[in-house]
């Protein structure tokens, strides 16, 4: 038997997650005299999935998409000021990409766990880019900005909560 088109020597065909050590799947329940498909219990692919992915080492990002991505990017630019792009600074390039996105998944999933939930939500990764850019001083470009705005509608000097700003001695 001769191999399918698309899968060269490097594997190819380990798409799903691994199944060897997930143990017995659980008998399905038969409805209407028809047997549903044997399942493994709640979360167990996802365990085995994780186990996976840390083991591998390589990039989350397949290299291609993201090589013409960053080449797509570079062909935006005007002329004067294109570049030629060395395979290791692509390189480096998605391996800060990757950690950075993960930085920012780990953190909205701890954001999510915090308002009781296990999926982690748009708003949970809002909340960390906006965290993350008052940690890097942008929110002060961004306050500055909007307080030369204020004072041009001056509204009798209270702060954002209705006061003054000023602390009041009774």
């Amino acid at each position: 038997m001769s191999k399918p088109i698309g899968l060269g020597g490097k594997g190819g065909g380990n798409w799903g997650p691994p199944t060897s050590n997930l143990g017995r799947k659980k008998a399905g329940p038969v409805v209407d005299g028809v047997k549903k498909a044997a399942r493994y219990p709640p979360g167990r692919v996802a365990d085995a999935e994780i186990i996976k992915y840390q083991k591998d080492g390589g990039y989350l990002i397949p290299k291609a998409p993201f090589n013409r991505l960053c080449r797509e990017i570079v062909s935006d630019l005007p002329l004067d000021q294109r570049l030629r792009l060395q395979g290791s600074a692509i390189e480096a390039a998605q391996a800060a990409t990757e950690e950075y996105m993960v930085l920012i998944m780990a953190a909205a999933g701890l954001g999510a766990a915090h308002a009781s939930r296990a999926t982690v939500q748009a708003s949970d990764i809002t909340l960390v880019v906006n965290i993350l850019r008052v940690m890097a001083g942008e929110a002060d470009k961004q306050n500055t900005e909007q307080e030369g705005e204020a004072e041009e509608d001056d509204d009798g000097g209270e702060g954002p909560w209705g006061d003054s700003g000023e602390d009041e001695e009774e």
